[in-house]
């Protein structure tokens, strides 16, 4: 899994409803996730490394073309934002702490459900499966 994101959160923000004070590391490992699974899948290997490498840890692009650049800011970046949403949605109701597994509410946190659980490892399963056949290539 590549560490560098392609999208930022202000990014996330401006697309989508999602709240401006979520702190990035709540919903990074969904950016990362969706970049893998998804938008590698959609460019093709070579394509995901060339905008990859182009992108500085600043968050902005160097060495791309204006037609490039276009393509970037205008189809690829809103893509990636609402992959990431698919996934955070679907994992972010949940957290892991040492207690286990909690939902969260503005009050308290409780345990989640079997089902809840169930959910989630089919979910985790899912991805896990994605990596074991890149793996195998």
């Amino acid at each position: 899994m590549k560490t560098k994101t392609l999208i930022t959160l202000q990014e996330i923000v401006d697309n989508t409803n999602i709240a401006s004070n979520i702190e990035f590391k709540k919903i990074r490992s969904s950016v990362l996730v969706a970049q893998d699974l998804y938008i590698q899948n959609l460019l093709g290997t070579e394509l995901f490394d060339y905008v990859y490498d182009h992108r500085t840890d600043q968050g902005t692009y160097t060495g791309l073309t204006s037609t490039q650049t276009t393509f970037v800011v205008d189809y690829l970046t809103p893509t990636i934002v609402y992959y990431t949403m698919s996934v955070f949605i679907k994992l972010h109701r949940i957290e892991i702490n040492n207690i286990g597994l909690l939902t969260n509410n503005n009050e308290s946190s409780t345990s989640i459900t079997q089902e809840e659980g169930d959910k989630l490892s089919l979910q985790n399963l899912e991805y896990a499966g994605f990596y074991a056949e890149r793996l195998k290539k």
